[in-house]
């Protein structure tokens, strides 16, 4: 059952206010709406689907229902819309929030004794919050998480990185190049044998010039 309001009241000593029943909130903000949210379990709505709606007060995405549902295990889910749009949890990835009983995989909350409890705000779909805006974007700066994939090591995703010729002596030497794709063009006058470079001392230098081309087919 959900009740109108948080119920909620400051206590006498101006503390925090505290929730008449148990309140949970959803960060719609990230998906595409496709009607009215709403949240369904067994407890709440006998898993009627689109019986329980929640509301947006602040319009900012997040949704909140406050439930008159009684201490113990509270099984449920969100809905965008309708039960085509509803959660669908993966039971390993998404363990830390959910509870699989057969095939079914739902989310898993145990309500405290007196019946009260301000859960956690969650993304759809997602035991954790909502990430914020810039939020592992991938391109290895500051502002996000590690790259995944980084082959090279050079900092740059590899999603991100321009592919190209990276050996400056090269006649097809790509300065925008961020990762060396073995186009290397070093077709050159060698009077060194092993000085690839043309430099006048062999080096790693040349090996890696020589590695480059490795395999390619002599015209």
């Amino acid at each position: 059952e959900a009740l109108g309001g948080n119920g909620g009241g400051g206590s006498d000593d101006g503390g925090a206010d505290t929730v008449d029943g148990v309140r949970l909130q959803v960060d719609m903000s990230q998906e595409t709406l496709q009607g009215g949210v709403y949240v369904t379990g067994g407890s709440i709505d006998g898993w009627c689907g689109t019986c329980t709606a929640m509301n947006d007060p602040e319009g900012d995405g997040i949704y909140e229902v406050v439930l008159d549902v009684g201490p113990g295990a509270l099984e449920y889910k969100f809905i965008n819309g309708n039960w085509d749009h509803a959660e669908n949890f993966d039971p390993v990835i998404d363990g830390a929030c959910t509870l699989t009983t057969g095939e079914f995989t739902n989310r898993y909350f145990i309500v405290p004794a007196d019946g009260n409890a301000d859960v956690a705000l969650v993304c759809f779909n997602s035991c954790d919050a909502c990430p914020s805006d810039g939020e592992g974007d991938g391109d290895g700066g500051d502002s996000g998480d590690p790259c995944v994939n980084d082959f090279n090591n050079n900092g740059i995703c590899d999603e991100n990185d321009v592919l190209g010729c990276t050996y400056d002596s090269a006649t097809n030497y790509n300065p925008l190049a961020t990762m060396d794709d073995g186009s290397c063009d070093i077709t050159m006058e060698i009077t060194c044998p092993g000085d690839v470079d043309g430099d006048s001392v062999i080096t790693v230098n040349d090996l890696l010039a020589l590695l480059a081309v490795f395999g390619d087919a002599c015209e």
